[in-house]
């Protein structure tokens, strides 16, 4: 039912750590000062203030040892403060940030559509989602008035590389360019959602990949690694 419903393939392998309330911003920091691949971030208010500020030190940080950041921010999630005071402090430090369907740059129908997801991609590696916001109403524990309570996730296994395909299907929406090789394998093809990421070594990506399916089409994007020096021998 639950594959029925998410149009995935369930796969074992995964490892799913509850974060709750304002603990989510710790295991931000934690995993983003690990990045050494890239940042990925959808998110849907994000407001200036000691919320944002931990996580801009970080990224800060992560762009001076040269780890790409891109980001997906809602128009309309984001009023308050973000493209004055927040915006400027991510370009100055070198991240690529996208506004999603700002009104009037799209049709109206599309102006209407929002974008909800929170979601965080470290280096393919792991990923964290949940309701959480950048805005310091999540950063305690929901006992106090002005405080929010919500439930997330840190995750490891195949399910990161379905959260790396839904930043990659918001960043592409907002016309971000693909990220080069070799820090993404992007395999396209029209039976099966428009982009499936895979990360890591060329070789065990064919070998996990072509035994489910073979599409009529495949657009195939390969770079160099470090780790996977014999490449073009596959």
């Amino acid at each position: 039912m639950i594959a029925a419903a998410t149009q995935r393939t369930l796969e074992p392998g995964h490892a799913i750590e509850l974060v709750r309330n304002g603990a989510i911003f710790d295991a931000m920091e934690e995993e983003l000062a690990r990045a050494r691949i890239h940042i990925h971030v959808v998110m849907y208010i994000w407001k200036p203030g000691r919320a944002s500020d931990r996580v801009l030190a970080v990224l800060a940080e992560r762009r001076r040892a040269g780890v790409p950041v891109r980001i997906v921010v809602d128009r309309l999630g984001c009023r308050g403060g973000f493209t004055d005071r927040v915006l400027p402090k991510l370009k100055a430090m070198g991240c690529e940030v996208r506004l999603f369907h700002v009104p009037g740059k799209v049709g109206l129908a599309r102006s209407a559509s929002r974008n909800h997801r929170k979601i965080v991609v470290v280096d393919g590696r792991v990923g964290l989602a949940g309701g959480w916001c950048l805005w310091d109403k999540f950063l305690g524990n929901g006992r106090a008035k002005e405080e929010w309570r919500d439930v997330n996730v840190r995750v490891r296994g195949p399910g990161v590389r379905f959260m790396q395909q839904a930043f990659l299907q918001n960043w592409r929406e907002c016309e971000g360019a693909l990220p080069p090789p070799p820090e993404l394998i992007v395999l396209t093809t029209p039976e099966l959602s428009p982009l499936v990421l895979v990360e890591g070594h060329v070789r065990l990506t064919a070998y996990a990949l072509f035994p489910y399916y073979l599409p009529e089409q495949l657009e195939v994007v390969l770079g160099v690694s470090p780790d996977a020096p014999e490449w073009s021998n596959f």
